[in-house]
């Protein structure tokens, strides 16, 4: 911006606050005659940057308030401030999926052959024989008297997932802000903190693979949610990122290397 006058727009006074969410925002206040002010405050708002009038008589005095990178001409050298969050949901799932199920089997093809002699023995609803409990393989008899108890073969189970979220706050210059896949991906827990640069505050933190999984899964974080919103005021964008741990298909998803 130009000089305005006997004014320049360096102001009489600057302010500097700090956010962990939002980074550094300056305050700039400039004071002078209504007439300078306000076209100050034009100049200041046409670069998209929050503007506030107020006067006492004829002294107006002008608040501007910008982000970090109102002095920041190189978008690539920007650091983006970055807000974690590990939570956990709870979801309705098959109990042949559940890895302690599946570690009963000790694998996915020995499982499914119980559960099709378990899902036909079901169907007419008769408690364990005792000739039943004698042959049944120990790991099968206990899976068997499970959805024996649960009424049949349409079983499910509660199970809680871990849910890791990330709140970034960048300028609307940076130039690495959010892009999305065509084909969705599921990154391996080593794969996701290589790639999302995660603290070891939060690394540490996050749970390791179960020994066992379904056949053809691979146990991963999967993209749950991925938004974009402008704080027009600050010059600035909000990116949230949502990923759920689980163990995901690699046919329907692409495993990050």
């Amino acid at each position: 911006m130009s000089a305005i006058g006997p004014f320049t727009t360096q102001p009489q006074r600057t302010r500097i606050m700090y956010s962990p969410q939002t980074g550094t925002t300056y305050e700039f206040y400039h004071e002078g005659p209504k007439s300078i002010i306000e076209n100050l405050a034009q100049q200041y708002a046409l670069v998209g940057l929050r503007v506030e009038l107020s006067h006492e008589g004829p002294l107006y005095t002008l608040t501007v308030q910008a982000g970090a990178d109102f002095y920041n001409t190189n978008p690539d050298a920007e650091v983006p401030q970055d807000d974690w969050e590990i939570d956990a949901e709870y979801v309705q799932e098959s109990i042949w999926s559940n890895v302690n199920v599946i570690a009963l089997a000790e694998d996915s093809v020995r499982l499914a052959l119980w559960r099709n002699e378990i899902e036909e023995k079901l169907k007419t609803k008769p408690a364990p024989t005792p000739q039943e409990v004698s042959y049944f393989p120990a790991g099968e008899l206990a899976i068997y008297r499970l959805c024996y108890l649960a009424g049949g073969i349409n079983t499910a189970h509660e199970v809680r997932r871990v849910v890791l979220r990330r709140v970034r706050t960048v300028s609307i210059r940076y130039s690495k802000q959010v892009v999305l896949d065509a084909v969705e991906k599921i990154w391996p827990t080593a794969q996701l903190v290589r790639d999302f640069s995660i603290p070891e505050a939060i690394s540490i933190r996050l749970p390791a693979d179960p020994p066992y999984k379904p056949t053809d899964t691979t146990w991963a974080w999967k993209l749950r949610g991925d938004q974009s919103r402008p704080i027009i005021r600050l010059n600035r964008v909000e990116e949230h990122k949502t990923w759920t741990f689980a163990a995901w298909s690699n046919i329907l998803y692409n495993p990050v290397a």
